[in-house]
């Protein structure tokens, strides 16, 4: 589990959050995959033009056009790295 910093958090195989955290191996996740980041409270995902494509709950989104995230859905980089939306609350345990 990753928490989203309060700027943005970069997702891909180059990203310092995650190396060595499991991503950086798989062959569909770009360098530069994709950027979550928070609107008005809101998280949201924007494809960054990855070559293989991100998706929330098996649709694929156009790059520069973020998408916003709920609690239960599905974002999914490429066709391999399925990642579970997981809101929080201040004990850190799952809503």
């Amino acid at each position: 589990m990753v928490d989203i910093p309060a700027e943005e958090l970069s997702i891909g195989r180059s990203s310092p959050a995650f190396r060595g955290g499991g991503i950086d191996h798989y062959d569909q996740v770009s360098r530069a995959h994709a950027r979550l980041f928070w609107i008005d409270g809101h998280l949201h995902v924007d494809d960054l033009n990855s070559a293989n494509g991100t998706f929330v709950d098996g649709q694929k989104i156009t790059p520069g056009a973020p998408v916003a995230l709920n609690a239960g859905q599905e974002l999914r980089l490429g066709l391999d790295v399925p990642c579970r939306i997981v809101q929080l609350n201040e004990f850190g345990e799952p809503v």
